[in-house]
């Protein structure tokens, strides 16, 4: 349950100095070990920290995705 805790506060922290920092809405997914995930985007990062691997990445508005 820790590492479920760590991940979990993980991505919100993320998230929130991403939209803080950058704007927009960020979505952020993390887990250990692999995992695969399809987005539509032009601004991610994805970084690896011991065994825990976050995924961060800008939501396209409405004008983009038409």
């Amino acid at each position: 349950q820790k590492a479920d805790k760590v991940t979990s506060i993980s991505k919100r922290q993320i998230q929130t100095a991403a939209e803080e920092q950058l704007g927009g809405r960020y979505n952020v997914i993390c887990a250990r070990g692999d995992f695969s995930y399809i987005t539509n985007t032009e601004v991610f990062c994805q970084q690896t920290v011991g065994d825990v691997t976050c995924y961060a990445f800008k939501q396209l508005n409405e004008v983009m995705r038409k």
